[in-house]
């Protein structure tokens, strides 16, 4: 048994919030709340549905900023799974981007999303955030 398990008694529903209150802050475009799910000190590992790979939290960060400060695209999300154990806490979605691309096409994809999380210092942090594109629908 993880050594602090006192602290994750009844951990899945209380993860379950931070994982909604994570993906309310991505879709309501809230820009500090999503930036307060990560520590410098902790890094992310992140790969994007480009496939493009993310190694720091500023370069995450920045990678982040057309969506959160823009006025274009559309993001929903289902959670299919969660679970915690120790101090690491998984969730995998099933989500639907709609946006363009840095030259101007449209697109709308299904992406699987597995996110994964860090429990530090009181909180949960987003370590690591894979992105696979299921389907790539036609331009809208």
């Amino acid at each position: 048994m993880y050594k602090n398990q006192k602290y994750f008694k009844n951990s899945n529903e209380k993860f379950k919030m931070v994982i909604s209150d994570f993906l309310t802050a991505v879709l309501d475009k809230n820009y500090l709340k999503f930036e307060s799910y990560l520590h410098d000190e902790l890094g992310i590992y992140a790969i994007l549905p480009d496939g493009r790979e993310y190694k720091t939290i500023e370069d995450f960060k920045d990678s982040q900023k057309k969506w959160f400060f823009g006025n274009t695209g559309e993001f929903t999300s289902e959670i299919k799974d969660y679970h915690t154990s120790g101090e690491l806490g998984f969730s995998t979605m099933i989500s639907n981007y709609k946006n363009r691309d840095e030259t101007g096409e449209n697109f709308d994809i299904d992406i699987y999303i597995t996110l994964i999380f860090r429990h530090y210092e009181g909180k949960w942090y987003l370590i690591h955030d894979q992105n696979t594109i299921l389907q790539r629908k036609s331009v809208f």
